[in-house]
């Protein structure tokens, strides 16, 4: 293999961060706070997206290594797009307008259901690749939030 037989640490500290941030957006904050909280999500999957599909990171190693993984890596990757791309209208959104945030709370709240279901989804494959003995593999959280599952 090109690379170690375990997921390699930039990917699990990003996994940590998003479910991190996750939970936070579950915590009760205020509009507001869920603004700054859907920024610093932005900034945090951006890089996070990077590492896994950049040159030389995870997905392109993966594609190389296990071909027959390439249907599910490049869902993954459209799913990166779609994810991205509904967290900066939301954002910009809420940039826009000074409303009292129900319509931006309700649309985060799908997108934290669709961040959640696409890191489950990538679980399952990390986990098929790097752990192909049924041995667990901790990859930064269980997608309730909690970085500590």
């Amino acid at each position: 293999m090109a690379y170690d037989s375990c997921v390699p640490s930039v990917i699990t500290t990003g996994h940590t961060k998003i479910m991190t941030l996750l939970g936070r957006l579950n915590a009760g904050a205020t509009p507001e706070e869920l603004f700054w909280l859907a920024e610093e999500l932005e900034e945090v999957l951006l890089g996070h997206f990077e590492d896994e599909e950049g040159d030389g990171g995870l997905f392109p190693l993966l594609g190389a290594e296990h071909p027959d993984r390439s249907p599910e890596i490049r869902a993954l990757e459209a799913e990166h797009l779609e994810i991205v791309d509904r967290l900066e209208a939301l954002v910009e959104a809420a940039r826009a307008l000074p409303a009292d945030g129900e319509e931006f709370v309700s649309a985060l709240a799908e997108l934290d259901g669709a961040i959640r279901s696409h890191e489950r989804r990538e679980t399952v494959l990390l986990e098929a690749v790097f752990s192909p003995n049924d041995a667990p593999v901790h990859l930064g959280g269980d997608g309730s939030g909690d970085p500590a599952q």
